[in-house]
Protein backbone atom coordinates (compact mmCIF):
# COMPACT_ATOMS: atom_id res chain seq x y z
CA UNK A 1 0.00 0.00 0.00
CA UNK A 2 0.86 2.89 -0.88
CA UNK A 3 1.45 5.60 1.34
CA UNK A 4 -0.21 8.93 1.17
CA UNK A 5 2.08 11.95 2.19
CA UNK A 6 0.89 14.02 4.64
CA UNK A 7 -0.20 17.34 3.73
CA UNK A 8 0.36 19.86 6.02
CA UNK A 9 -1.38 22.69 5.67
CA UNK A 10 0.84 26.06 6.24
CA UNK A 11 -1.36 27.79 8.14
CA UNK A 12 -0.18 31.65 6.76
CA UNK A 13 -0.66 30.59 3.37
CA UNK A 14 -4.48 29.28 4.53
CA UNK A 15 -4.69 32.76 5.53
CA UNK A 16 -3.43 34.72 3.34
CA UNK A 17 -6.19 32.89 0.94
CA UNK A 18 -8.72 33.96 3.12
CA UNK A 19 -7.66 37.31 3.04
CA UNK A 20 -6.70 37.63 -0.47
CA UNK A 21 -10.67 36.27 -0.86
CA UNK A 22 -12.07 38.50 2.24
CA UNK A 23 -10.17 41.58 0.27
CA UNK A 24 -11.26 40.33 -2.91
CA UNK A 25 -14.83 41.13 -1.57
CA UNK A 26 -14.09 43.99 0.10
CA UNK A 27 -12.04 45.60 -2.70
CA UNK A 28 -15.35 45.49 -5.03
CA UNK A 29 -17.11 47.45 -2.26
CA UNK A 30 -14.75 49.63 -2.03
CA UNK A 31 -14.56 50.05 -6.28
CA UNK A 32 -18.02 50.49 -5.92
CA UNK A 33 -17.79 52.92 -3.82
CA UNK A 34 -15.13 55.07 -4.61
CA UNK A 35 -17.22 54.50 -8.26
CA UNK A 36 -19.94 56.06 -6.40
CA UNK A 37 -18.45 59.07 -4.83
CA UNK A 38 -16.80 59.97 -7.76
CA UNK A 39 -20.01 60.21 -9.99
CA UNK A 40 -21.36 62.51 -6.95
CA UNK A 41 -18.52 64.13 -7.43
CA UNK A 42 -18.53 64.59 -11.27
CA UNK A 43 -22.19 65.61 -10.60
CA UNK A 44 -21.39 68.53 -8.40
CA UNK A 45 -18.28 69.65 -10.32
CA UNK A 46 -20.46 69.47 -13.22
CA UNK A 47 -23.32 71.47 -11.42
CA UNK A 48 -20.84 73.84 -10.47
CA UNK A 49 -19.14 74.70 -13.75
CA UNK A 50 -22.97 75.18 -15.22
CA UNK A 51 -23.64 77.59 -11.96
CA UNK A 52 -19.99 79.09 -13.07
CA UNK A 53 -21.45 79.63 -16.69
CA UNK A 54 -24.82 80.84 -15.78
CA UNK A 55 -23.29 83.29 -13.56
CA UNK A 56 -20.27 84.40 -16.24
CA UNK A 57 -23.55 85.05 -18.44
CA UNK A 58 -24.94 87.28 -16.24
CA UNK A 59 -21.81 89.36 -15.69
CA UNK A 60 -21.32 90.04 -19.02
CA UNK A 61 -25.27 90.61 -19.64
CA UNK A 62 -24.71 93.32 -16.40
CA UNK A 63 -21.32 94.63 -18.39
CA UNK A 64 -23.05 94.76 -21.80
CA UNK A 65 -26.06 96.73 -19.61
CA UNK A 66 -23.58 99.04 -17.62
CA UNK A 67 -21.38 100.02 -21.17
CA UNK A 68 -25.35 100.21 -22.94
CA UNK A 69 -26.06 102.62 -19.84
CA UNK A 70 -22.81 104.95 -19.88
CA UNK A 71 -23.31 105.21 -23.41
CA UNK A 72 -26.85 106.53 -23.00
CA UNK A 73 -25.90 109.30 -20.13
CA UNK A 74 -22.42 110.31 -22.34
CA UNK A 75 -25.35 110.89 -24.92
CA UNK A 76 -27.55 113.33 -22.60
CA UNK A 77 -24.46 115.06 -21.50
CA UNK A 78 -23.71 115.80 -25.24
CA UNK A 79 -27.57 116.64 -25.19
CA UNK A 80 -27.84 118.67 -22.40
CA UNK A 81 -24.15 120.64 -23.49
CA UNK A 82 -26.06 121.42 -26.49
CA UNK A 83 -29.37 122.39 -25.09
CA UNK A 84 -26.84 124.64 -22.77
CA UNK A 85 -25.40 126.28 -25.65
CA UNK A 86 -28.33 126.72 -27.38
CA UNK A 87 -30.01 128.47 -23.94
CA UNK A 88 -27.11 130.88 -23.69
CA UNK A 89 -27.33 131.70 -27.52
CA UNK A 90 -31.29 132.54 -26.81
CA UNK A 91 -30.18 134.65 -23.86
CA UNK A 92 -28.21 136.39 -26.15
CA UNK A 93 -30.18 137.28 -28.54
CA UNK A 94 -33.17 137.87 -25.93
CA UNK A 95 -30.91 140.86 -24.47
CA UNK A 96 -30.31 142.38 -28.20
CA UNK A 97 -33.79 141.80 -28.66
CA UNK A 98 -34.92 143.41 -25.81
CA UNK A 99 -32.35 146.60 -26.51
CA UNK A 100 -34.35 146.77 -29.89
CA UNK A 101 -37.97 146.75 -28.25
CA UNK A 102 -36.67 149.74 -25.90
CA UNK A 103 -36.03 151.53 -28.99
CA UNK A 104 -38.60 150.70 -30.67
CA UNK A 105 -40.91 151.72 -27.66
CA UNK A 106 -39.28 154.72 -27.17
CA UNK A 107 -39.73 155.86 -31.40
CA UNK A 108 -43.81 154.35 -30.88
CA UNK A 109 -43.87 156.76 -27.68
CA UNK A 110 -42.58 159.82 -29.42
CA UNK A 111 -44.72 159.04 -33.18
CA UNK A 112 -47.82 158.41 -30.13
CA UNK A 113 -47.74 160.92 -27.78
CA UNK A 114 -46.29 164.20 -29.31
CA UNK A 115 -46.85 167.39 -27.22
CA UNK A 116 -50.39 168.52 -28.12
CA UNK A 117 -50.23 172.25 -28.59
CA UNK A 118 -51.59 173.06 -31.77
CA UNK A 119 -53.52 170.98 -34.23
CA UNK A 120 -54.99 171.51 -37.56
CA UNK A 121 -57.35 168.53 -39.03
CA UNK A 122 -57.94 168.40 -42.55
CA UNK A 123 -61.51 166.07 -43.92
CA UNK A 124 -62.52 165.06 -47.25
CA UNK A 125 -66.09 163.72 -48.13
CA UNK A 126 -66.74 163.75 -44.20
CA UNK A 127 -63.58 161.34 -43.51
CA UNK A 128 -60.68 162.93 -41.64
CA UNK A 129 -57.77 162.62 -44.02
CA UNK A 130 -54.73 164.02 -42.21
CA UNK A 131 -53.74 165.82 -38.43
CA UNK A 132 -51.07 167.77 -38.29
CA UNK A 133 -50.01 168.69 -34.95
CA UNK A 134 -46.80 171.69 -34.39
CA UNK A 135 -45.42 172.82 -30.94
CA UNK A 136 -47.33 176.10 -31.08
CA UNK A 137 -50.39 177.97 -32.87
CA UNK A 138 -47.10 180.08 -35.00
CA UNK A 139 -46.90 176.97 -36.74
CA UNK A 140 -43.18 177.35 -36.67
CA UNK A 141 -41.95 173.69 -35.15
CA UNK A 142 -43.98 170.94 -37.00
CA UNK A 143 -44.05 167.63 -33.98
CA UNK A 144 -46.02 164.90 -35.96
CA UNK A 145 -48.55 164.65 -38.63
CA UNK A 146 -51.03 161.62 -39.67
CA UNK A 147 -52.88 160.75 -42.72
CA UNK A 148 -55.60 158.17 -43.10
CA UNK A 149 -56.65 156.25 -46.65
CA UNK A 150 -59.74 154.73 -46.96
CA UNK A 151 -61.00 151.99 -49.31
CA UNK A 152 -65.17 152.27 -50.21
CA UNK A 153 -65.03 154.63 -47.34
CA UNK A 154 -63.56 151.86 -44.62
CA UNK A 155 -60.34 153.17 -43.02
CA UNK A 156 -57.56 150.93 -44.48
CA UNK A 157 -54.49 152.76 -43.98
CA UNK A 158 -53.34 155.18 -40.75
CA UNK A 159 -49.56 156.69 -41.43
CA UNK A 160 -48.03 158.38 -38.18
CA UNK A 161 -44.48 160.05 -39.04
CA UNK A 162 -42.42 162.81 -36.67
CA UNK A 163 -42.34 166.48 -37.98
CA UNK A 164 -39.01 165.69 -39.69
CA UNK A 165 -40.59 162.80 -41.49
CA UNK A 166 -37.69 160.13 -40.10
CA UNK A 167 -39.47 157.74 -37.98
CA UNK A 168 -43.27 156.25 -39.09
CA UNK A 169 -45.78 154.20 -37.79
CA UNK A 170 -47.98 152.66 -40.64
CA UNK A 171 -51.15 150.88 -39.25
CA UNK A 172 -53.07 149.02 -42.46
CA UNK A 173 -56.37 147.63 -41.62
CA UNK A 174 -58.06 144.70 -43.72
CA UNK A 175 -61.91 143.69 -43.79
CA UNK A 176 -64.07 140.61 -45.05
CA UNK A 177 -66.05 140.70 -47.89
CA UNK A 178 -68.95 141.92 -45.30
CA UNK A 179 -66.94 145.04 -43.99
CA UNK A 180 -65.74 143.77 -40.98
CA UNK A 181 -62.32 144.55 -39.46
CA UNK A 182 -59.97 141.66 -39.94
CA UNK A 183 -56.50 142.33 -38.74
CA UNK A 184 -54.48 145.12 -38.02
CA UNK A 185 -50.48 145.43 -38.59
CA UNK A 186 -47.86 147.42 -37.57
CA UNK A 187 -44.70 148.64 -39.12
CA UNK A 188 -42.26 151.13 -38.50
CA UNK A 189 -39.77 152.80 -40.57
Amino acid sequence: MLRRAKQTVNPLSAQSRTLAVTSAGELDVLKSDFESDKAIKDSKIATLEADKTTQDGKLTALETDKADKDNRVSALETDKNDKDTRVSALESDKVVKDGQISSLSSRVTSLESPVDSYSETTYTNGLITGISTWSTSSKTNLIQTKSFTYTSDLLTQIVVADGSSVTELTQTFTYDSSGNLESITKDYA
